[in-house]
């Protein structure tokens, strides 16, 4: 959860930083951030040993979750559905 704060206020000051120095357009730095939120995203269910099948297709809000969810304490296996679940509904879009 460290390492998942730590890459949010990074990619915060990144994105603000980023805005005002080279008049990147909100657009690009929202993209951006996205991007580094991704692809922490994408090291941490390979860890996990989950497939990243559709993850260019997750919004946002889903990252944010899945995120929370791999970092979180699962003993009853809830994660693990929800996780499948929202690859799911990502690769339906």
């Amino acid at each position: 959860m460290k390492t998942l704060t730590a890459l949010i206020v990074a990619s915060g000051i990144a994105l603000s930083a980023g805005s005002v120095a080279n008049a990147m357009s909100d657009a690009e730095a929202i993209g951006m951030g996205k991007s580094m939120l991704t692809g922490a995203l994408y090291s941490a269910l390979n860890t996990k040993g989950y497939s990243t099948n559709g993850i260019d297709k997750l919004t946002l809000n889903e990252i944010v979750v899945l995120e929370q969810l791999l970092t979180g304490d699962d003993d009853d296996g809830y994660a693990d559905g929800q996780v499948k679940v929202i690859f799911e509904r990502a690769l339906a879009r």
